[in-house]
């Protein structure tokens, strides 16, 4: 819901970028969360069973409406050799959340060994992305992230992002106290994967998209719980 006046602020810190494509990535890895990757290692435990509805709501929407989006946007600045609409369609996980769906809705029953397979593979998931995302940036220096001018696009993730979130859930859209809470928690989580993947596959930004994960990583050790007392404490 603050998505959309975030990506102006964002869109305007990265005016001086001449390349397009560049400040586009730019903008996006100050507002994607890595919702699956470190969300539900921390939304889970800190309120239960009761916010996993409102995170698999979150990360439905990031996957299947704002990425495609975005590679619509990319593709239509020109980038069509990079990314085609048909792999849009036709990505594996957009494709695997729809088949969920038609299952979930047809009320079709899974076999045991199947539904045990996918289950397997489900738990592994996520400890798998975060391995892949440390061994993937392992590829960068610090130092050499260091020389990325990002201050602003980290302030804007970890500290806008997550109060204009709260403002307007809160004051605009009367979310409840839980809805609130579990909404600004996600919007200060780091950066996703996803941007870094995107900032390779258009070959835009991909020392500062990946400034922007590391550092954020490790400054919302600090302003996850920072916001969660801060919630706690208006709400």
């Amino acid at each position: 819901m603050s998505f959309v006046p975030d990506v102006f602020i964002c869109q305007y810190l990265c005016r001086n970028d001449r390349n397009h494509n560049q400040g586009n990535i730019k903008a996006l890895s100050a507002l994607y969360p890595n919702a699956l990757g470190v969300g539900t290692a921390i939304i889970f435990p800190l309120y239960s069973g009761q916010a996993e509805l409102i995170l698999m709501g979150i990360i439905f929407i990031n996957i299947t409406f704002i990425l495609p989006a975005f590679n619509v946007l990319m593709i239509g600045l020109g980038n069509s050799s990079n990314f085609s609409y048909k792999k849009i369609i036709t990505d594996p996980i957009i494709l695997a959340i729809i088949l969920g769906i038609i299952i979930n809705k047809t009320g079709l029953i899974i076999p045991s060994p199947i539904f045990f397979a996918i289950e397997t593979i489900g738990s592994i998931a996520v400890p798998s992305f975060l391995a892949v995302l440390g061994a993937t940036l392992s590829f960068y220096s610090f130092k050499e992230l260091r020389k990325e001018n990002i201050n602003l696009l980290l302030l804007v993730k970890l500290i806008f992002f997550p109060l204009t979130t709260f403002v307007l859930g809160k004051y605009l859209f009367g979310l409840s106290p839980l809805e609130i809470k579990v909404t600004v928690i996600i919007a200060s989580l780091p950066t996703g994967l996803n941007v870094f993947i995107l900032s390779e596959r258009y070959q835009a930004a991909q020392n500062a998209t990946a400034s922007v994960i590391v550092l954020s990583t490790v400054l919302s050790l600090v302003t996850i719980q920072g916001w969660n007392t801060v919630i706690e404490f208006l709400n």
